[in-house]
C-alpha cells in the first residue's frame, strides 16, 4: 500500500500541465502498444495465410502425381497384359500382312528397317521403318486405320512429301511395338 500512495501523492504534486502531458505520454504509450500488438498479429497472420496456400499448393500438385502414377501404373499394366497375350507378335510380319491386305505392297521402296531400343521401364521398343512412294491419300488412310487397329502397334513417326505426279504421295512412317526383352528375336529374324 505504501507505493501506491506514494503514485498517488506524486501524482497530486503535479501541476495541471505536467499531469496533462503525463497523460498524453501514457495514452501514447497504450497507442503504440495496442499498435505494435495490432501489427504483430497481422503480420503473423499474413506470414500463417501465404504458409497455408504454399501447403496446399504443393498439396494439390503431389495430389496431380498421384494421380499421373496411378494412370501409368495402369497403363503400364495394359501394356504388359496386351505383351503377354500375344508373346510371339512380330511387327514385319504384321506390316508386311497388312500392306498386302491393303493391296499397296507394291509402293513400298525396300525392305522395312527394323531396330530394337532398351527402354528404361524393362522393355524393348522394337521400330519399324518403311518408305512408301505413289501413294494417294486413301491409300495412306488406310494404311494408319489398319495400325491404329491393332493395339500392339503405334506411330512413332510420319513424314509426308508431295509426289512427283500430281496426285500421291511419298511418305516414310515409324511404327513401333514393345516388347519384353527375352522376347526381341525380331532383329534376328
Amino acid at each position: 500500500m505504501e507505493f501506491l500512495r506514494k503514485i498517488t501523492d506524486a501524482i497530486s504534486s503535479l501541476d495541471e500541465r505536467e499531469t496533462k502531458n503525463y497523460a498524453y505520454m501514457a495514452w501514447i504509450l497504450v497507442f503504440l502498444t495496442l499498435s505494435f500488438g495490432v501489427y504483430k498479429y497481422y503480420s503473423k497472420t499474413s506470414y500463417i495465410k501465404a504458409q497455408i496456400e504454399d501447403v496446399n499448393s504443393k498439396r494439390k500438385e503431389i495430389q496431380i502425381l498421384l494421380s499421373q502414377f496411378d494412370q501409368t501404373k495402369k497403363q503400364k499394366s495394359k501394356i504388359e497384359d496386351l505383351i503377354k497375350q500375344d508373346k510371339k507378335f512380330r511387327i514385319k510380319q504384321y506390316f508386311g500382312d497388312t500392306i498386302k491386305k491393303l493391296d499397296i505392297e507394291h509402293l513400298v521402296t525396300k525392305d522395312p528397317d527394323i531396330k530394337d531400343n532398351e527402354l528404361k521401364e524393362s522393355y524393348t521398343e522394337i521400330t519399324l521403318t518403311a518408305k512408301v512412294t505413289r501413294a494417294n491419300t486413301k491409300q495412306l488412310a488406310q494404311l494408319l486405320n489398319e495400325i491404329e487397329q491393332e493395339k500392339r502397334i503405334y506411330v512413332k513417326k510420319l513424314d509426308i512429301n508431295k509426289g512427283r505426279h500430281s496426285k500421291t504421295l511419298n511418305f516414310v512412317i515409324v511404327i513401333a511395338t514393345l516388347q519384353f526383352p527375352a522376347d526381341n528375336s525380331e532383329t534376328t529374324g
